[in-house]
């Protein structure tokens, strides 16, 4: 699971303008709905019913597009590539200008594995206990 996201990350990056296209293109076209397929089939094998899969695909396809979205944007470097910090802001942004004081850079392609690893972390974990029904929330709650 995680080389199959980790593959269309690496396509996105390595094509940041199919990010826009990739995002406006309808999930019926049939060329999507064979991705969709293989990744709720991975899913299943890990264990998850077709609705739980689709729920697990639909965010980390939410995470690979937001984070090749975000540098795209960003105009900084390609990922492994990374930039300083400007100093100028430093005095606005004191956490921000804290967190980045060990290294000084941004690395894009650290923060997706990182977050990449959260993800299935998370998924991994959801697997390994059963899940109670959902029940509405009352008042009180």
């Amino acid at each position: 699971l995680g080389n199959a996201v980790r593959g269309q990350w690496r396509v996105l990056v390595a094509h940041p303008n199919t990010v826009p296209l990739f995002l406006a293109t309808p999930t019926s076209i049939p060329g999507a709905q064979a991705g969709v397929e293989v990744m709720l089939r991975l899913l299943g094998r890990a264990g998850f019913g077709p609705g739980p899969a689709l729920r697990i695909w639909r965010n980390l396809l939410a995470f690979v597009l937001g984070t090749a979205l975000m540098l795209r944007t960003s105009r900084s470097p390609a990922p492994g590539r990374t930039r300083p910090a400007k100093p100028d802001v430093a005095r606005d942004t004191p956490l921000r200008t804290a967190a980045l004081k060990d290294s000084g850079v941004i690395d894009h392609e650290a923060d997706f594995e990182s977050g990449l690893e959260l993800l299935l972390g998370a998924i991994a974990a959801n697997r390994a206990k059963p899940r109670s029904p959902r029940r509405p929330l009352t008042e009180s709650e």
